[in-house]
C-alpha cells in the first residue's frame, strides 16, 4: 500500500461523511494553498522572533556557526476525500559533522549547506496531544475537505511550537547529551515516550552512529573517545550496525580522507594533553 493509499483510507474514516455530503470530485472548501497560507501565518511570526528565516516552500531554517535547525511541514492531499494530512518534522544538521560519510552530500544553496529534514543528524516528529475521531496516527493531523478539525489542529500546532519545538532545539544545544543519547540508541520514532523532548526523536541510524559520535566527541574535546570510535571504522572499512552487525561502509574516498584527517587531529590533540 502506498502512502497516498494509506492517507486516503485514514482521511476517509476521519472526514468521509463530510466529503460524501458534497459528492466526489467537488472542489475543496479549504484548498492546499489556503492551508499552507494559514500554517505559515500561524508559525512564521513566532519562529522569526526566535531566529528562523522565512519559509521556503514548506521548510524554514535557522543557521548558526555550528548547525542549521530545520522545521519541515508535510501537507499530504487525499484525492478521494479532498482532505489533508499534516505532519510536522524537526531536525538539526551539525555543520562540523560529515554527513557525506553516511548519506551523501546534503543540499546546497549558493554553495552553502542547506539541508532538508531528512539530511539532519538529529530529528524529531511532532505528535498530537488530543484525540481525533477515526485518526489513530498520532503524528498526523487530519483535516477535512471543508475545514473539519482545522482550527483545533492549528491551535495545537501553535501550542506545540511554544511548548515543544523551540524548547527541543534548546535542549539539544547540549552536545554531550546528544552524544550520549546516540551511543545509548535512544530513539522514540513511534512517539511512546512521556518525555516531550524525547517523544518522536530519531538520534541515529545504523549507518552513522560511530561516525557522528566521533565528530561530536572531537567537538567536545573528548580526544580519546573520538579515536576509539573512528579508528575501528577506518581499519575495518565497515560500520557497526544494529544489533552490533558489521555493514559495508557507504563513504567514498573523499569522505574517508576527511575522517582520516579528523582521526589524525584527535591523535595529535590527545598526545598534547597526555602527561
Amino acid at each position: 500500500m502506498t502512502l497516498s493509499d494509506a492517507l486516503s483510507k485514514l482521511l476517509a474514516r476521519v472526514v468521509g461523511g463530510a466529503g460524501a455530503a458534497q459528492g466526489r470530485g467537488a472542489a475543496p472548501a479549504v484548498g492546499r494553498a489556503e492551508l499552507h497560507r494559514r500554517l505559515l501565518a500561524l508559525l512564521q511570526p513566532v519562529l522569526k522572533a526566535n531566529g528562523f528565516g522565512r519559509f521556503e516552500g514548506n521548510i524554514v531554517r535557522r543557521k548558526s556557526a555550528d548547525w542549521i535547525d530545520v522545521i519541515q511541514l508535510r501537507i499530504e492531499a487525499d484525492r478521494e476525500t479532498h482532505g489533508y494530512a499534516l505532519i510536522v518534522e524537526l531536525g538539526r544538521h551539525f555543520l562540523f559533522a560529515d554527513l557525506a560519510a553516511s548519506f551523501g552530500m546534503p543540499n546546497k544553496r549558493n554553495g552553502e549547506v542547506w539541508p532538508d529534514v531528512t539530511q539532519c543528524h538529529v530529528r524529531k516528529g511532532l505528535f498530537r496531544r488530543r484525540r481525533q475521531a477515526g485518526n489513530k496516527v498520532w503524528k498526523v493531523w487530519a483535516i477535512g475537505p471543508h475545514g473539519e478539525s482545522l482550527e483545533e489542529s492549528l491551535s495545537e500546532i501553535a501550542q506545540l511550537t511554544e511548548d515543544e519545538v523551540l524548547p527541543w532545539f534548546a535542549w539539544i544545544d547540549d552536545l554531550a547529551r546528544v552524544h550520549d543519547m546516540i551511543l545509548r540508541r535512544e530513539n522514540d520514532i513511534e512517539g511512546k515516550s512521556r518525555d516531550p523532548m524525547l517523544r518522536g526523536m530519531l538520534t541515529f541510524t545504523n549507518w552513522d552512529r560511530e561516525v557522528l559520535t566521533a565528530f561530536i566527541a572531537f567537538r567536545l574535546q573528548r580526544w580519546e573517545q573520538c579515536i576509539a570510535l573512528l579508528e575501528p571504522v577506518l581499519e575495518r572499512g565497515s560500520l557497526l550496525g544494529y544489533p552490533n552487525r558489521l555493514q559495508p561502509a557507504p563513504f567514498d574516498a573523499a569522505a574517508r580522507a576527511r575522517m582520516q584527517r579528523l582521526l589524525d587531529d584527535a591523535r595529535a590533540a590527545a598526545r598534547a594533553v597526555r602527561p
